[in-house]
């Protein structure tokens, strides 16, 4: 079964709290729509499991630190586990996706599964994406053993779970045979500027209702303000500032929709915006819509998916 993604969760560090999956099967698929609309992307994050995506419709927009790749209808791409990512449309596109902890795939540690094929990669800074395209011959492979992972799973026939095991490791072999032509190449910098930005985002997550300057988020990397600017630059296309309001109207918007709903001024309040008025500028800024517009939106939107899947209806809220 593939679960439908209808929002994303993380804790102060940026890392997804999202359940991928059991214990004994740690391993989740999903179904996206992305868009380039606000609200239609999936925000930096990461997770200790790596992800595989293939694009069924449209462009999916695939960014990690540094580099991206733009997704077509039967392209698929590998994201490595512990990678900074976001996912968008451009304009638009639907995607379907695994995610799956590493284990899966070996079993014992001392494994020659584990030390000579899933590890090498795990461990290999270099490897953060590497995209298959789907009309090319030589990556046909690898997207097909994602196209195949993500089916069975969808389906969930009787052996499903050999079966994602079996082109999921198909698919490491083919990301090692890839790996020098991996994206991003080897750069210390890069890798620095991942640690760098891992640490600022941290600092930005836990202290989303406070005052927060371009200082705070340096000394939180150990580095200068320029450099800080910098860094965000080179690795997110983006300015620390931008960062920081994307992510405080992120939150707010979970807060306006998610049970129990907060009222506008208390969203406000718990993002570090104390005027009401003034949360509701930027939150338009972001979304093109008044946080009331947003929720009103997207509580409709809940209730169609509820009475399509015959399930309760969510309850609206005001204020």
């Amino acid at each position: 079964m593939l679960n439908v993604f209808t929002g994303f969760s993380m804790d102060e560090d940026g890392h997804e709290l999202m359940p991928h999956g059991t214990e004994d099967f740690p391993c989740v698929g999903y179904k996206e729509y992305h868009s380039d609309r606000p609200g239609g992307d999936f925000p930096w994050h990461w997770h200790n499991d790596f992800e595989v995506i293939i694009c069924d419709s449209g462009g999916i927009r695939v960014k990690v630190p540094g580099a991206s790749t733009l997704l077509g209808a039967g392209d698929a791409c590998f994201i490595n586990s512990g990678i900074m990512h976001y996912i968008i449309g451009e304009p638009e596109g639907t995607m379907r996706s695994i995610v799956a902890f590493p284990p899966l795939l070996f079993g014992s540690v001392y494994s020659v599964f584990a030390t000579r094929y899933v590890m090498p990669v795990l461990r290999d800074s270099s490897i953060a994406m590497v995209t298959f395209r789907g009309n090319e011959p030589e990556e046909r492979v690898a997207a097909s053993c994602i196209d195949r992972a993500i089916s069975a799973l969808e389906h969930e026939e009787f052996g499903y779970e050999f079966e994602v095991r079996g082109y999921l490791s198909r698919l490491l072999v083919e990301v090692l045979k890839r790996e020098k032509s991996a994206t991003p190449p080897p750069d210390s910098r890069l890798s620095t500027d991942a640690e760098r930005i891992r640490k600022m985002c941290a600092y930005v997550e836990s202290h989303l209702s406070e005052d927060v300057s371009v200082g705070d988020m340096a000394r939180a990397a150990g580095i200068g303000e320029r450099e800080c600017l910098r860094c965000f630059k080179r690795t997110l296309d983006s300015t620390p500032s931008q960062y920081l309001l994307r992510r405080r109207m992120d939150l707010a918007a979970q807060l306006l929709t998610s049970g129990p709903c907060a009222s506008v001024a208390e969203a406000a309040q718990r993002v570090g915006v104390g005027s009401p008025s003034h949360f509701s500028k930027l939150f338009r800024r972001e979304y093109r819509c008044t946080p009331s517009e947003y929720r009103t939106r997207m509580l409709a939107d809940a209730n169609r998916r509820a009475v399509t899947r015959g399930e309760t209806p969510v309850v609206g809220v005001d204020g």
